[in-house]
């Protein structure tokens, strides 16, 4: 969804409120809203701008782990929304859920993360516009938040761990029926695969043009890092969030996780036959990563 479509059309976030009106406004779920209004906001905020199948599930987890930096979920994501407001924060609108999420989520502390891939982030930014028009709701603000981006080095493979979990629905080992999903399978399709590595490649223009406007400098943090040494990930995100590491003793350094790699012998097939049919095209993608947009690309490599 690009900035003029997201104008034009309905907002899906705002309308996700919209339709739990109703629920919201039952008194005991104002009691709800209440209590959790009685806690105090955070000190440090933190955005975790994410690209698809970079890993973000996991460093959620390692993050959550350490007790001191937040709980960074996807709390934006028009997917999982609808239930977090139904079960967890049945809020009037989005001013009112984000005050909570951000009093509720945040560690002992003071510390609120959250990830938001840029499509998300463009919905959301259009929602707090319609809504309420208030400076202290910046969501790319370099003097109230500390920003980290998730990416991968490898766009192929991330391309086709997207298009995997799309036609599978295996999209982490963590979730219920994930040995089920791992049997799944699917096919070769460039075309598909194409699509998908495109997709990346507008959220990772969208991010790059947006801290080039805001003068932002993130923290660069990878998937092949996070995953080949976990605990310095976790020393580089406790040194940029909170700025020290005097509260590293709180970190247990023989946490396990839940989190464990899906790729397969099908996946690596497929990446390495995509690597081979089309191994100029995906060297120009590399080049120019965050630097041309969907519509740049396709029309330079006649797609």
């Amino acid at each position: 969804m690009n900035q003029t479509k997201s104008q034009n059309t309905q907002n899906k976030i705002l309308q996700i409120f919209n339709d739990f009106q109703t629920q919201a406004l039952l008194a005991a779920n104002r009691d709800i809203i209440k209590n959790h209004q009685k806690s105090s906001l955070p000190i440090v905020e933190y955005l975790i701008c994410i690209t698809p199948r970079s890993g973000s599930s996991w460093l959620t987890e390692i993050l959550s782990g350490t007790k001191i930096l937040g709980n960074p979920e996807e709390w934006f994501n028009p997917g999982n929304l609808p239930g977090i407001i139904q079960n967890r924060y049945p809020c009037l609108d989005i001013i009112e859920y984000f005050d909570c999420i951000k009093r509720t989520q945040c560690t002992e502390n003071k510390v609120f993360g959250m990830e938001l891939s840029f499509f998300q982030h463009q919905l959301l930014c259009d929602a707090l516009e319609t809504t309420k028009k208030d400076s202290s709701l910046s969501l790319l603000n370099p003097e109230k938040n500390k920003f980290i981006y998730l990416y991968r080095l490898d766009l192929v493979a991330q391309a086709v761990s997207l298009y995997r979990a799309v036609e599978t629905g295996m999209f982490h080992s963590a979730q219920t029926n994930a040995s089920e999903k791992a049997l799944v399978d699917f096919k070769y399709s460039d075309d598909r695969i194409w699509h998908w590595l495109i997709h990346i490649l507008q959220q990772e223009f969208g991010w790059q043009q947006n801290f080039s406007k805001k003068c932002i400098s993130p923290l660069y943090l990878t998937y092949e890092e996070m995953w080949s040494n976990p605990n310095l990930t976790k020393l580089r995100l406790i040194n940029h969030i909170l700025g020290n590491l005097d509260q590293i003793n709180q970190i247990d350094e023989s946490s396990s996780y839940n989190h464990a790699k899906i790729a397969n012998s099908k996946s690596n097939e497929i990446i390495t036959k995509f690597y081979q049919d089309y191994a100029k095209e995906i060297d120009f993608c590399l080049q120019n990563r965050g630097k041309l947009n969907a519509i740049q690309i396709r029309k330079e490599l006649e797609l």
